[in-house]
C-alpha cells in the first residue's frame, strides 16, 4: 500500500511538471537565465548555441521547450544573449517579428534544432 501511494504521488508530481502559458506570461526581456529557471519547472527539451550566418561574432543561447496547450504540445524557443533573454516564442513568431536579426535567429535556431 505504501508503494502504491508513493507511485501515485510520484506520477502526479511528474505529470504536473509542464511548461505552459502561466510561465510564458512571466517572461520579460532582459531576464537572466537564473531568473527564468526560478519559475520554469522543467528542463528544456534541447539547449544549444548558435551564431548568425550574417555575423558570426554574435552568439546566442537557445532553449527549446515543449509548451503545453491543454493536450497539445508545441515547440517554444527562448533566446538569450550575454545571459539575458532577448526573445521568446513559437518558431513561426520569430519570422513575423519586424527585426531582421530576430528573423535570422529564428531560422538559424529552427535549423539547429532539427539536427
Amino acid at each position: 500500500m505504501k508503494y502504491l501511494l508513493l507511485l501515485t504521488i510520484t506520477l502526479f508530481t511528474v505529470s504536473c511538471s509542464t511548461f505552459s502559458y502561466i510561465e510564458v506570461n512571466k517572461l520579460r526581456k532582459g531576464m537572466k537565465v537564473e531568473e527564468v529557471n526560478s519559475f520554469v519547472a522543467i528542463s528544456p527539451k534541447k539547449s544549444f548555441e548558435i551564431s548568425l550566418p550574417s555575423d558570426a561574432s554574435k552568439k546566442f543561447s537557445v532553449r527549446e521547450y515543449f509548451l503545453t496547450l491543454g493536450t497539445i504540445y508545441a515547440d517554444f524557443y527562448m533566446v538569450f544573449q550575454d545571459d539575458k533573454l532577448i526573445y521568446w516564442g513559437f518558431p513561426y513568431e520569430f519570422n513575423r517579428f519586424p527585426d531582421p536579426m530576430i528573423n535570422e535567429i529564428g531560422a538559424t535556431a529552427a535549423a539547429e534544432a532539427q539536427k
